[in-house]
């Protein structure tokens, strides 16, 4: 208002200055009435909101509220006064369209033709009229009735879970307290507030059962594809138990298969047997009386053949005897000739590590005595060359470890057939004797004995393969004692090798230390030493026996 009065007085007096005529000041009554003129021109075109500011406390801090200054004001204000009074009249003011959607869910159950849902083909203001008189019929019914049982069988699920909640009051007010004007409907404060009572109780018990819905549905769900997979399984064990039936039934089949081939084997082996045995009567029949002139002198070459056989039978008997005790000696001595080589192999394997870890130890001495000598190429000279020979007495040690190794396992192998030729020269014993009980026992006819030598003709086959299969065992047995004497020859070079080494060791250290040594001293602590080394590996043997 103020920037407009200045614009005008400065046009105005630029228009005064420019006709030429002196300006007429304004009054103070002028320049109120103008300035109220603009104020209500303005306030005209705009659409006021007027806002209460309240002081929440005197301190002036945050987060601080006093109850009792806050009522001071409210009610110095006017604003508790402009409150009862707007109670007193129709505070609440809603639009026939808005009334109706607001509050047609009060009578969830009333009909279509009573009371459409929908707002088409009927006027609004009719509408409003008949909800208001319904719900109050509906509230009068309810004040009379009481609250009913949820337990009946006849209502519905959402009628249900609507009369199992806590439902507010029934709806009671003055139709005189609801007015319907053309485009709006009046209310006072009470049926406002029991209106909104019922509303919200209508829409916890809809959310109430639409979450009960929406479980169910999810327990479907969920009991259905637990449904589903309970007949998956049901199946799968089904298929599992029939298929198991039907492998035990194809079972049954082959052995019912196997075991008729067998009775058919069984019997077609009993009908060859009764053919060559009739044929063979009657072979002995019909030639009874051409062999009768044969027969004495048959009878007396039998008994003469059976003589000899029983002799050479004897004489066979004893010869397999005497080689098996002779075989099984020599397997014996060749067994301990082995586990005595065995232990001597062992032995040398420790005394080559104990050699490895001297070579170890001389080694870092001698860089150590290198590094500190003055002389420092002749020292590096004598490392050098002891190193090489080193070297060289580690691989020649690797490579005998390893032959040691390779001869073991052959070792172990000759001892396992030793023990299974050992064995089978026992079951031929046993059979020898079993064969001479047996020759004892048989008769002297000429039928007899000549089963026994058919029976007999296989047996001297085995006792030859068996000797046959003895000396083979020998020839492995003395081609191994071979080799193992060779070892021991490559094994006592090796052992010199080692002495003259340790010599040159002693020698050497000796020499560091400048203690002067003769060859007989050296040779003499070197076969301590070796004496030494052999005592002690032979208390770890003993030891190991012990365990």
């Amino acid at each position: 208002i103020q920037k407009m009065e200045f614009g005008e007085k400065s046009g105005k007096a630029k228009e005064g200055t420019a006709k030429g005529k002196p300006s007429k000041a304004k009054t103070v009554g002028m320049q109120f009435k103008e300035q109220l003129k603009n104020l209500m021109a303005k306030v005209e075109t705009t659409e006021p909101h007027y806002i209460r500011c309240l002081k929440p406390n005197d301190a002036a801090k945050p987060k601080m509220l006093t109850r009792q200054r806050l009522t001071e004001q409210l009610r110095y204000g006017g604003v508790l006064e402009a409150v009862r009074v707007a109670r007193m009249g129709f505070p609440v003011r809603l639009p026939h369209d808005a009334f109706f959607q607001r509050y047609r869910m009060l009578l969830p159950s009333t009909p279509e033709n009573l009371l459409p849902w929908s707002m088409e083909k009927v006027p609004p203001q009719d509408l409003c009229i008949r909800l208001v008189d319904l719900l109050l019929e509906e509230g009068q019914r309810q004040k009379t009735e009481g609250s009913c049982s949820w337990k009946e069988d006849e209502i519905g699920r959402s009628e249900r879970i609507r009369r199992m909640q806590k439902a507010p009051l029934p709806i009671a007010f003055p139709k005189m307290d609801v007015q319907l004007g053309l485009t709006k409907v009046f209310m006072r404060k009470p049926p406002h507030d029991a209106l909104e009572a019922h509303r919200i109780f209508h829409q916890n018990t809809a959310a109430i059962f639409l979450q009960s819905w929406i479980r169910g549905m999810q327990q479907r769900r969920r009991f259905l594809i637990m449904g589903e997979a309970a007949l998956t399984i049901q199946r799968f064990y089904r298929g599992c138990v029939g298929r198991a039936r039907w492998w035990k039934l194809r079972e049954a089949d082959a052995s019912d298969l196997l075991t008729k081939a067998l009775r058919m084997l069984l019997c077609r082996r009993r009908y060859k047997r009764m053919k060559e045995g009739a044929i063979q009567y009657q072979s002995l029949y019909r030639g009874h009386a051409t062999r009768r002139v044969l027969a004495a002198t048959k009878i007396q070459t039998r008994v003469r053949m059976a003589k000899q056989h029983g002799a050479y039978r004897k004489l066979q008997s004893a010869t397999i005897a005497l080689q098996c005790a002779l075989r099984m000696r020599v397997a014996r001595k060749a067994l301990l000739d082995l586990k005595h080589e065995q232990k001597d192999i062992g032995k040398l394997q420790a005394n080559n590590e104990k050699l490895k870890m001297d070579m170890a130890s001389l080694k870092a001495m001698l860089q150590a005595q290198a590094q500190g000598d003055k002389n420092k190429e002749e020292s590096e000279k004598a490392i050098k060359q002891k190193q090489m020979q080193i070297g060289i007495l580690e691989a020649r040690i690797k490579q005998l470890e390893e032959e040691l190794e390779k001869e073991r396992k052959v070792v172990k192998k000759l001892e396992e057939s030793v023990q299974a030729q050992t064995v089978q020269a026992e079951q031929q014993l046993e059979e020898i004797h079993n064969l001479r009980r047996h020759q004892r026992s048989l008769s002297s006819s000429s039928a007899h004995e000549l089963e026994r030598r058919q029976h007999k003709k296989p047996i001297a086959s085995n006792f030859d393969s068996s000797s046959n299969l003895d000396a083979v065992s020998m020839d492995q047995v003395a081609e191994q004692q071979a080799l193992v004497a060779k070892l021991e020859d490559e094994l006592e070079a090796e052992r010199r090798f080692r002495r003259e080494a340790d010599g040159e060791i002693i020698k050497l250290r000796a020499q560091m230390s400048g203690v002067p040594l003769n060859d007989s001293d050296v040779d003499a602590y070197v076969s301590q030493k070796l004496d030494q080394k052999e005592a002690d590996s032979q208390l770890v043997e003993k030891r190991q026996e012990h365990r």
